[in-house]
């Protein structure tokens, strides 16, 4: 019987064809990459969170119809002296609040009687504006962050009067509105949104000035209710 020795052809079969790489070898090169992959989707979710999280913006205030009142004038008083600092934007601003509110006035209030008086005053007109602390860490990075937090601050007086059985009646009415302008805003979305805020503030006055009004009229006085 004959016998082969295979030793030299099992030797010369390890060296053909290439190596094969190593686990330790695959899995250094496969981990970055998986890690790369998952920071991404985590931004990719971040972005998507951020833009379905939008806060909705509240519906504004409609202003009501004129208010007929039982007197022969009006007369408008700006007592209000913006400060003309920050945090007051008032005075950078044409027109300002307080000449807002004179136009609400103006084209609002009706007086149709042959005599009586109201004297209104405005107080405060004033625009506040103030920085909001951002957040910290990576989500804030994709986050659209409120910056800026606006206010607006009215107060008017009213006094009435008529010679018929000395009628008098006094009001005063306070109103504030505020809002945020986000950080990725621009100069002119930003300047809408302080007009918008005014508005908001002016139409709420409206609101106040009627409510009062209501419970301060007897016998059809100063509000002639028809």
């Amino acid at each position: 019987m004959t016998f082969f020795d295979l030793r030299p052809l099992l030797i010369n079969c390890r060296k053909v064809g290439p190596a094969m790489p190593s686990i330790n070898m695959w899995a250094r090169n496969i981990f970055p990459a998986m890690k790369m992959l998952a920071v991404m989707l985590s931004a990719g979710f971040l972005l998507t969170a951020c833009k379905t999280t939008e806060i909705a913006q509240p519906e504004p205030t409609a202003i009501g119809g004129q208010v007929v009142l039982g007197v022969a004038s009006i007369d408008i008083i700006n007592d209000y002296v913006a400060p003309s600092a920050k945090p007051y934007v008032d005075h950078l601003y044409a027109p300002s609040p307080a000449q807002q509110l004179s136009n609400w006035a103006g084209s609002i209030l009706t007086p149709v009687d042959n005599r009586g008086n109201l004297l209104m005053t405005i107080n405060r007109a004033a625009l506040i504006e103030e920085k909001i602390a951002g957040g910290e860490g990576i989500s804030s990075l994709f986050k659209n962050e409120q910056a800026r937090l606006v206010r607006v601050e009215l107060e008017g007086i009213f006094s009435f009067g008529h010679p018929d059985g000395n009628r008098s009646a006094t009001l005063t009415v306070v109103a504030r509105y505020e809002s945020s302008i986000p950080q990725d805003s621009t100069p002119a979305e930003a300047d809408t949104i302080r007009m918008n805020i005014i508005a908001e503030g002016i139409a709420r006055f409206d609101q106040e000035f009627r409510k009062q009004l209501g419970s301060v009229t007897t016998d059809n006085w100063p509000f002639l209710d028809g």
